[in-house]
């Protein structure tokens, strides 16, 4: 997300964002991911990018991809806190951890600049994924890229 998006709800910031800079057009949900709409929201997805920030949302969401016959591809992302260190991992091969949840990360703007690098990192991730069935995992740091698993 831009500075323009701060403070917003993510998906409608991302559908603007989307329209604005590709001309894409997406159906944004701008509703908090739940038991009571996880079939809904997720039921049929050939791929699940999950880009959540809270540790109970993200378990469901892992639930979810993983009770799918098959089991439904999901690539999750996680940043820390603190903006120096990130995570790109498929299923299974990802673990959650509640880490410092809540805290944000972009609030300021101060990590965008990072935030930007991981996030075409994941795009570059799916399109791999997408194009060539290759899933590479990766952690992240303001320094560099190191490939897991």
């Amino acid at each position: 997300h831009s500075k323009m998006g701060l403070g917003r709800n993510k998906a409608a910031a991302l559908q603007q964002a989307m329209q604005g800079l590709f001309g894409v057009k997406i159906d944004a949900v701008p509703h908090r991911l739940g038991e009571d709409n996880v079939e809904a929201l997720l039921g049929g997805a050939d791929l699940v990018l999950d880009c959540v920030d809270n540790l109970p949302t993200r378990q469901l969401i892992q639930r979810f991809v993983r009770a799918q016959e098959p089991p439904t591809p999901c690539l999750h992302a996680a940043l820390a806190a603190d903006g120096a260190y990130a995570r790109l991992m498929w299923d299974p091969l990802f673990d959650g951890d509640a880490g410092d949840e809540g805290q944000a990360t972009c609030e300021d703007g101060e990590h965008l600049p990072f935030i930007a690098f991981v996030a075409a990192k994941l795009a570059s991730l799916v399109k791999d994924t997408l194009c060539f069935g290759r899933q590479r995992s990766v952690h992240l740091h303001p320094g560099g890229v190191v490939e897991v698993g």
